[in-house]
């Protein structure tokens, strides 16, 4: 792994955008992207499938679901940026959970990071959040079959009998309400269905890694109208990381099982009651952590850790999905609710040496428990609009517990404990409507009224015991916010296979309280953050359908943005959060699928990103610097990602070959943009073959990730200068799927 320790390669980085204008050099770039490459993963959500399992593929017809209307919807009618998969390319492509699916979306960064494995620190067009403190909300929300998912531990989801996964770019400012300022993550389970029909899948590669999947459904009663689906799981994998220190064990080992129910009730062809069920629990070594002072002695995937960390969680869900059919309106009603326990301990600083270190004393504990309900009701008004409209109302209650074992050049190690309970209550109002003032020109208006309250339980550091127990909770407030958010868009149909589609968004990330806190600061409260998007946007199919090119441009500002501010501290490291700055991001997204033959197929996309503080205001950085002139943390200025599948029909099957690539550019990995923690842009090369049995009944595969053997994260601490969540290296496997 590479770090940057200069910063002559980013004198450059920040472009100058003038009236919304993509500086020319980016221009220049994606110009000659577009002419060298072609684009989309397959977008797909549901079958119609974008992938002929024949043998050939083709650009069909992709629907989606993201607006939330009473059926899907054409992929290239949505007038918004959305890259979807379905799970045959899912499958096809070995994506193991969600953090797969970010290597084939423009400006997507869905990493792990953060305190425990697991933890979901996505960002969209810039915007994300970095860390694990439960209480930070996320500005990617993620949405598995309706239900939101309150924190991001535990969120990142087996994709095994997925039925798709939509990745939703910019903000969703009325659908989808609060913390979706950089966008959303869609997943859409396999429901039941009549057809009898199972899955099995086998998977064993290098590093021990093995998995075995079953999905099995049908009718379960004889008029169809039970219909039930089972899915089960579990996969494992030893060390990943040779550990230098040869009195811990090699880190890396981890375990997963997992459990997916469905039952759906047809009471008639107008109502329909499904019942999903998830338990996901993960079982292995904590977060794998290395210090930047041993970078130059320690060869790619090895670690230097002196504590045998260990990290496990369990995710439980119980989602009600009502789908009734009243004249020619739909009325659908989604309640869910999620329990999540997380334990974890970590090494902070990443190194064997005495001094510094910094040591989780025990587990850290997180336990999560919410409740949902949307109620929404979608209804044509007749020939000249439709309308969804829409109640949400959320809670949730934590509890979080943290220790540390600190040295940091004192006579002897200290021991320090914090802890903190919230209650969190949210309800929303909201109403969308498409207004067809032509056949070819239709207006979109929405907007979306939210409510929220939080009461706060704090004991700082110091104020519990060594362990985190016996707290005194000597803070304690409560406080509420309400924001109005909302759209405002339009749509031209130029002709029958392309349309260009302009729109205004606010959206906002709720306000809050730090409940890992340092004294002296205050845990808050800290207020919400507010984004205005402005977007234009191009879809459009070409060559008889053989040619797909979307492109999209976009200038998001937000006020008032929220800032996580790491320092080191007698605690070790100290997290201030407040409102301390605002910003402009501004990009270029391209995505392009190419069939040139009925055997052969590109894909490409490429994603631009200009962003830059307008305002930083805090007493946490150096007061020698401009403030204004620090980069935005985690935001790469370039992504992209070529892939090609070629087929050969051979005997009574067919080959199947994948080659892709990804780019990653550099960033910064803290709001510092502390040097030693710069981190290096990098490539991921993944490849496949596989030979498909007649009917695609079968397919026994060969597949590789990260080819090329890259270290490299996405996630690192200020502080104590380590990364974190480092990737697992090259991997290699043999699978077998059998289907009927």
């Amino acid at each position: 792994m590479k770090v940057q320790h200069s910063t002559l390669m980013h004198q450059d980085i920040r472009g100058t955008y003038t009236t919304g204008i993509v500086k020319s050099r980016v221009f220049i770039s994606a110009i000659l992207f577009a002419c060298t490459a072609v684009n989309s993963p397959l977008h797909a959500s549901e079958l119609e499938n974008a992938e002929d399992s024949s043998g050939g593929e083709t650009i069909e017809k992709i629907v989606v679901s993201a607006r939330k209307k009473a059926g899907t919807e054409s992929i290239q009618e949505v007038p918004m940026a959305i890259t979807a998969v379905s799970g045959d390319v899912i499958d096809r492509r070995f994506f193991a959970d969600l953090t797969d699916v970010a290597n084939i979306a423009p400006n997507v960064n869905l990493s792990p990071a953060g305190t425990t494995p697991g933890t979901a620190n996505f960002f969209i067009r810039g915007m994300g959040v970095f860390g694990s403190i439960p209480s930070d909300e996320t500005s990617v929300g993620v949405i598995q079959d309706g239900l939101y998912l309150g924190v991001n531990s535990g969120a990142l989801t087996t994709l095994f009998d997925v039925e798709s996964v939509e990745v939703l770019r910019g903000p969703q400012g009325t659908l989808f309400g609060r913390n979706v300022t950089g966008g959303a993550v869609v997943v859409n389970s396999r429901r039941p269905s009549a057809d009898t029909r199972a899955k099995v899948r086998a998977r064993v590669g290098n590093y021990g890694q093995k998995s075995v999947d079953v999905a099995v459904g049908g009718a379960l009663s004889e008029d169809d109208n039970w219909l039930g689906r089972l899915v089960v799981g579990t996969q494992s994998n030893d060390d990943y990381f040779d550990n230098v220190n040869p009195n811990v064990p090699d880190r890396g080992e981890a375990e997963t099982h997992f459990v997916r129910p469905s039952l759906t009730y047809v009471a008639n062809e107008d109502l329909s009651i499904t019942l999903i069920g998830e338990y996901n629990k993960f079982k292995g070594d904590g977060v794998i952590s290395k210090n930047v002072s041993l970078l130059d002695t320690l060869k790619d995937h090895e670690v230097d850790s002196d504590i045998d960390n260990k990290a496990e969680y369990t995710v439980k869900h119980l989602i009600t999905d009502v789908d009734w059919t009243v004249g020619e309106g739909n009325i659908r009603v989604i309640a869910g609710w999620r329990d999540t326990e997380v334990l974890g301990e970590l090494d902070g600083d990443g190194a064997s040496n005495p001094i510094p270190k910094v040591h989780s004393n025990g587990p850290w504990t997180t336990n999560q428990q919410q409740q949902s309900l949307e109620i929404r009701y979608y209804t044509p008004l007749g020939d000249m609009a439709d309308n969804t409209t829409g109640i949400y109302l959320f809670d949730q209650e934590i509890e979080y517990i943290e220790s540390r074992v600190l040295n940091l050049g004192y006579p002897a190690d200290v021991n320090v404990g914090a802890g903190a309970e919230l209650e969190h209550y949210s309800y929303a109002l909201f109403s969308q409507s498409d207004i067809f003032i032509s056949d070819d020109v239709t207006l979109t208006v929405g907007g979306r009224y939210t409510f929220e309250e939080k009461d706060a339980k704090v004991a700082s550091f110091g104020q519990c015991d060594e362990v985190g127990r016996n707290c005194n909770f000597a803070f304690d407030e409560k406080k509420d916010w309400s924001f109005v958010s909302g759209n405002l868009g339009i749509k031209w149909k130029v002709e029958d296979n392309v349309q260009v589609f302009t729109s205004w968004t606010r959206s906002f990330r709720s306000g809050g309280y730090n409940l890992r806190n340092s004294l002296p600061a205050s845990p808050g409260p800290y207020d919400e953050e507010q984004v205005d998007a402005l977007e234009l946007g191009l879809k459009s199919d070409w060559l008889d359908d053989s040619l797909r090119f979307n492109a999209s441009i976009f200038s998001n500002s937000y006020k008032d943005l929220q800032r996580t501010i790491i320092v080191s501290s007698d605690t070790g490291v100290a997290q201030f959060k407040a409102n301390a700055a605002d910003a402009t991001i501004n990009g270029l997204e391209l995505e392009l699928s190419y069939s040139i033959t009925e055997n052969f197929r590109i894909d490409a996309s490429a994603g631009f990103i200009d962003a830059e503080y307008d305002k930083f205001e805090s007493d946490q950085l150096n007061p020698d610097i401009e403030n204004v002139d620090l980069q935005l943390a985690n935001v790469p200025e370039t992504s992209g990602n070529l892939s090609f599948v070629y087929y050969k029909d051979v005997a009574d099957g067919s080959i199947e070959t994948r080659l892709s690539a990804s780019y990653t550019d550099s960033q910064f990995g803290d709001v510092k943009n502390d040097q030693s923690i710069e981190l290096d842009s990098y490539t991921l090369i993944d490849a496949s073959i596989a030979y498909v049995f007649a009917q695609d009944s079968m397919r026994v595969s060969l597949y590789g990730k990260n080819l090329t053997d890259e270290e490299y994260t996405n996630f690192a601490l200020g502080g104590l200068n380590s990364l974190w969540a480092i990737a697992p290296p090259l991997t290699y496997g043999l699978e077998f799927t059998y289907e009927y």
